[in-house]
């Protein structure tokens, strides 16, 4: 098994530390400046962050980057290392190009990009279509929903330090801090999950709001879920430039179901307290869907419908 940090997507394997994975994870989160309070970053999460469509932009961003590399290869206008002193065989070229979710070769992925690169790549198209089944991203009467789809989860990436965020004018650039850490949450998505819920309760804790969640957790009913629902809009106005309750309470929503879902707790459904455990379709983008919690990127999608097909008898 390799030990490389986060080319694994069991919680089981370790770090070039000796540290498993998930603790590694934790551990990052924590040296992260996630203080709402100090940042006043009121997108630290919001509604287009589900655990599939982190998983899915994260994927799309590894791609975009290895494309362009490995473009720059095939071109030779790669200031190309020590390793590739001599232009790469078809066989390097092919297994680079079928594993950019596990490749360690970076030196392209200083590039900056923009959601909007990310949002036009040929990856993200296919993706679009084939896993998520909507319209192709040129579709003009989805454009405002494809920008919030990648921009986003970018931002979220970019407030817990998996990327690093320029704003230059009106535009925002992005780079890659953390590599490994960007591959390991786009190989599968429970890894997008335990990470979008550790960052939650960091970002919570950090902020001081997390005893206000507990609160809620241990006993969810309509008036725990109002004074949360108060609590937060009340913080978001003081500390942030959201100042609807409308937006407060959809942001909320996605974050009480996230943590409700990892923890089995009851969370929120159609505004109000729910009756049953939150289950995974809940925290979903997609219902239902071939980015399965259980499905590995190693595994086709192809492979896994007729797994799943094969279960059901």
């Amino acid at each position: 098994m390799s030990n490389d940090l986060f080319t694994s997507a069991y919680p089981n394997e370790t770090w070039r530390t000796g540290m498993p994975v998930h603790s590694r994870v934790l551990q990052f989160l924590a040296q992260q400046q996630l203080d709402i309070r100090q940042t006043h970053n009121g997108r630290f999460m919001d509604q287009k962050c589900t655990p599939d469509v982190v998983s899915a932009v994260a994927e799309c961003i590894c791609y975009h980057l290895s494309s362009a590399y490995l473009l720059n290869m095939q071109q030779g206008s790669l200031g190309l290392s020590t390793e590739y002193s001599v232009a790469p065989s078809p066989a390097e070229m092919s297994l680079f190009a079928a594993d950019p979710l596990f490749d360690h070769n970076y030196q392209n992925w200083e590039r900056a990009f923009t959601a909007r690169d990310i949002w036009q790549s040929s990856h993200a198209s296919e993706l679009i279509r084939s896993v998520f089944g909507k319209p192709d991203l040129d579709n003009e009467t989805t454009r405002s929903e494809y920008d919030k789809f990648f921009a986003q989860p970018i931002k979220l990436l970019a407030s817990a330090g998996v990327l690093q965020e320029i704003q230059t004018g009106h535009k925002n650039r992005y780079h890659v801090v953390e590599p490994e850490l960007l591959q390991w949450i786009a190989q599968r998505e429970q890894n997008a999950l335990f990470f979008l819920s550790a960052y939650l309760k960091q970002s919570l804790e950090q902020s001081g709001l997390i005893e206000n969640f507990w609160v809620f957790y241990e006993a969810p009913n309509a008036n725990t879920l109002a004074n949360l629902r108060q609590t937060m809009l009340d913080f978001y106005q003081a500390n942030t430039n959201i100042t609807s309750k409308l937006e407060s309470d959809r942001i909320l929503n996605k974050i009480i179901n996230i943590i409700a879902f990892t923890d089995k707790q009851r969370g929120v459904e159609k505004g109000a307290v729910s009756s049953q455990v939150i289950t995974i379709d809940k925290i979903r983008y997609n219902n239902i869907n071939f980015r399965d919690i259980n499905k590995d990127k190693s595994m086709s999608r192809n492979e896994f419908a007729q797994q799943q097909q094969d279960a059901m008898g």
